[in-house]
């Protein structure tokens, strides 16, 4: 992944953009209305004909006048006529107006336009603290052209929305141009190898950016194994480095990591309510030793609050509001077990991360607008770390968190340093002993199972699910009671039999073969990471006395090795 930083100057700069005949609302031209397909991407569905961004950044707020023209070339593409404008509407902070959208269509060489009308337009809630524009474009068809424009409005200054190039289909055509006219400093951050490119040159010839175009650009490239194929689309963001102030001073708003982390910090500790959390404290019961100490405070969240389903880093409730309501937001609820931890004597940290739908964090320049949400860093006294999110504790072990937190990295809340540590899941085990006992018409068969982590988790456990050793049908003739091991391990044992059997040979299988046939890899020349959702450790033991009068035949290719490993359970 490619960072690239430049300086947006605060003095105001005007671009006489050159207004193409082809983009003029409502005017499409000869070459628009023939595409059939895109060169460069001949099996796309539907192609951005052309987007323009003109953001200006204005005393009282900023605002960003957005158009856009797609074609429809397949049937599959109509998909694009639904359509939602996603907008942060916490206290008004964001808006959407002067929305306009049309559908164009050409019958017998006669343009037909067909407009969006206003009640069909719904501001519906959308996800936390968003709110979206959902419509539909009407009368839409194979060669239909959708075009849309509408302003972008916000009047927070230190959060300015950046620019995406690159989408689900081919773009022809896309540009940003900004006129900063308040006294203001924005870092843009350059994302992906054609705009730091592009920019490279530019600053060779030292010209200051405040416009950007990048023509015929692919679909994003999505292959398996990829936590969000985003981190490598072409795109743009923007951090708030400073301003001046009417005195004349300059004043620094985020220049350091370190910056990050006072502004997250003051906000924390402004949240800080010690009689609520003296109150919790004396509800959860003192333990002399500290995991049994951690347990206890963590079973009591799990038990007594919920999360309500709000992912965010700044919290909006106190901590004695999430205490009475029994449910808060992440942020929320991970800092009101922070605070309790700390009251218990636990050495606990706050830390930023980014969730895997919200992009990888970039460490090229602080920048604010990348995390989604908080979790907690434990330290134990012998030296030993996990992470907790208090708003999902899991069944099977509160260190497994949900796997979308889990995003390679993340910001410990430090103020006197840039700490960044590693956020990777920790090792799930899958252990499997299958026996079989040949009798004269029959097959007896024993399966135990050990299993940790994600594999406990049944929702992810179907994704890697095993065969019997032995291809033949069997019957379940008994369960055992599951038993909870050591190290959060649950053990299973099932008792099978097959049918009569008679067979003149038997062919004994690898059970992993099913989990296995999704990881083929196709890519010739991959040239991005291989992220797997988790790290694993599988072992198979199959175990069978050789029936009298047979012999056991090896494939040709057949290789064996086993070696006792530190993870093995026998």
């Amino acid at each position: 992944m490619k960072f690239l930083l430049l300086t947006l100057f605060i003095f105001p700069i005007f671009i006489q953009s050159q207004i193409n005949p082809k983009t003029k609302w409502g005017d499409v031209s000869d070459a628009e209305i023939n595409l059939k397909e895109v060169p460069f991407e001949k099996n796309a569905d539907a192609v951005v004909l052309y987007e323009s961004g003109d953001l200006t950044v204005a005393y009282q707020n900023w605002g960003n006048k957005i158009y856009k023209r797609i074609k429809i070339l397949t049937e599959k593409g109509k998909e694009m006529a639904d359509y939602d404008l996603i907008y942060f509407s916490l206290n008004d902070f964001e808006s959407i107006l002067s929305l306009n959208a049309q559908t164009i269509n050409f019958e017998n060489g006669k343009k037909e336009i067909t407009p969006v009308k206003n009640k069909d337009i719904y501001d519906l809630p959308y996800s936390g603290y968003y709110r979206t524009k959902r419509f539909a474009f009407p009368n839409v068809k194979v060669g239909s052209i959708i075009e849309l424009e509408y302003n972008l409005v916000n009047r927070f200054h230190s959060y300015m929305e950046g620019w995406v190039f690159q989408h689900e289909i081919p773009t022809l055509y896309s540009s940003l141009s900004v006129d900063v006219q308040a006294p203001v400093d924005y870092i843009p951050i350059l994302h992906g190898e054609r705009i730091i490119a592009e920019s490279k040159e530019e600053k060779k010839r030292k010209n200051h950016k405040n416009h950007w175009t990048l023509t015929d650009l692919p679909s994003i490239d999505q292959p398996e194994f990829l936590y969000n194929p985003r981190d490598f689309e072409e795109r743009i963001d923007f951090q708030l480095r400073g301003y001046h102030h009417k005195n004349g001073s300059y004043v620094n708003e985020v220049i350091h990591w370190t910056d990050i982390n006072r502004i997250f910090k003051k906000d924390f500790v402004n949240y800080y309510d010690e009689k609520t959390t003296q109150n919790i404290g004396r509800r959860i019961l003192n333990k002399s030793d500290e995991k049994e100490q951690i347990q206890a405070a963590l079973e009591y969240f799990k038990t007594n609050y919920h999360w309500d389903n709000f992912t965010n880093v700044i919290p909006r409730k106190s901590l004695l509001e999430v205490d009475q309501s029994k449910k808060g937001s992440t942020s929320e609820i991970n800092l009101l077990l922070h605070y309790v931890l700390l009251e218990k004597g636990i050495r606990s940290q706050l830390v930023l991360i980014s969730k895997r739908k919200n992009k990888k964090l970039q460490t090229a320049y602080p920048y604010f607008n990348q995390f989604s949400s908080i979790i907690n860093l434990i330290t134990l006294d012998d030296g030993n770390t996990f992470l907790i999110d208090a708003s999902q504790l899991a069944d099977y072990g509160f260190q497994f968190m949900p796997l979308y937190n889990y995003n390679h990295i993340g910001l410990v809340v430090n103020s006197d340093k840039a700490d960044f540590i590693s956020v990777t899941p920790p090792l799930s085990e899958f252990h499997l002993t299958e026996s079989y006992h040949f009798t004269e018409h029959k097959i007896n068969s024993q399966k135990i199972e050990k299993k940790s982590g994600y594999f406990l988790d049944e929702t992810i456990s179907t994704n890697y699910p095993t065969q019997k050793a032995l291809d033949i049908h069997f019957s379940e003739t008994s369960q055992s009671p599951d038993l909870k091991l050591e190290n959060n391990f649950i053990s299973s044992k099932k008792q099978f039999q097959s049918e009569n059997q008679n067979p003149n040979f038997f062919t004994f299988q690898n059970p992993l073969v099913p989990s296995l046939k999704p990881f083929n890899f196709t890519d010739a020349h991959r040239d991005k990471p291989i992220e797997f959702d988790f790290p694993m450790y599988q072992k198979i033991i199959i175990s069978s006395k050789i029936p009298k009068g047979f012999q056991v035949v090896l494939p040709k290719d057949f290789n064996a090795h086993y070696q006792l490993g530190e993870n093995d359970l026998m």
